[in-house]
C-alpha cells in the first residue's frame, strides 16, 4: 500500500508545479504622435512667436542668436519624422508673419533677425532679399539725439549724439548746418531753437531732432 502512494504523491507534485501563472494584464496601446499642427504650436509658444508685435521692439544681440539656433534646431530635429517635417512649414508661416508685422511697426532688429529665421528653416530661399537689405540700410541709419547748441566764431553748432545699433557704437559730434557725420547732415535749425533738421544720406530721408521737452 504504501509502496503505491508514493508513486501518486510524486505525480501530484508534479502536477501542482505545471500550474500556469495567471496571465499579467495587457499593456496599454502608446500615445499616438503628437501631429504636426500640435509640434509646430509648442514651438511657436515656446518662442513667443504669437505674441503681440509693437514699435520700438528690440532684441540683444545674445537672445537673437539663441533664438536662429533654435530654429535651426527645430528644423533639423523634426526632418526625421513624418509629423515633424510637416510642422516646419508652419512655424515657417509663423516666421513669415510676425516678420512682416515687425516690418510694418518699423522694427529693423527683429526683421533682420527673422530673416536669418526664415532662412534657417528656408534654405537658399531669397523671398525675403529686399527686406533684408532695408533692414540693414535702416540699422546703419544713426539714432540721433539733440542736446542744445553753442556758438563757436559767431557760428551756430548743435550738440549731437550718434548711436549706431549695427555697431554698438556711440558717438557725440558737434556740427553747423551744412555739416555732415556719421551719413547724416544737418540741414536747417527748427524754430526757437528747438532742434535740427537732418538728412539720412542713405536714403534721403528727412527728419527732425528736438530737445526732450519739446517732443511730443
Amino acid at each position: 500500500m504504501r509502496r503505491a502512494f508514493y508513486p501518486l504523491l510524486i505525480v501530484l507534485i508534479a502536477l501542482m508545479g505545471c500550474e500556469k501563472e495567471p496571465e499579467k494584464p495587457a499593456l496599454p496601446p502608446p500615445p499616438p504622435p503628437p501631429t504636426p499642427e500640435e509640434i509646430a504650436q509648442k514651438f511657436i509658444k515656446d518662442q513667443t512667436l504669437d505674441a503681440p508685435v509693437s514699435p520700438g521692439q528690440t532684441i540683444q544681440p545674445a537672445a537673437a542668436g539663441q533664438f536662429v539656433q533654435a530654429i535651426r534646431a527645430f528644423a533639423t530635429d523634426n526632418s526625421r519624422t513624418p509629423e515633424g517635417a510637416r510642422a516646419v512649414p508652419i512655424v515657417s508661416k509663423a516666421v513669415d508673419d510676425r516678420l512682416r508685422q515687425n516690418e510694418g511697426a518699423a522694427n529693423w532688429e527683429m526683421v533682420l533677425v527673422l530673416c536669418d529665421a526664415h532662412e534657417a528653416l528656408n534654405p537658399k530661399s531669397t523671398k525675403f532679399a529686399r527686406i533684408r537689405e532695408q533692414a540693414i540700410i535702416e540699422l546703419r541709419r544713426p539714432k540721433v539725439t539733440f542736446t542744445g547748441f553753442s556758438e563757436t566764431n559767431g557760428q551756430k553748432k548743435a550738440w549731437l549724439t550718434f548711436r549706431m545699433a549695427l555697431k554698438g557704437e556711440e558717438f557725440k559730434e558737434k556740427l553747423a548746418v551744412g555739416e555732415e557725420a556719421h551719413g547724416i547732415r544737418v540741414i536747417g535749425i527748427v524754430g526757437n531753437d528747438r532742434g535740427v533738421e537732418l538728412e539720412y544720406l542713405e536714403t534721403g530721408d528727412k527728419w527732425q531732432a528736438v530737445l526732450d521737452r519739446f517732443k511730443d
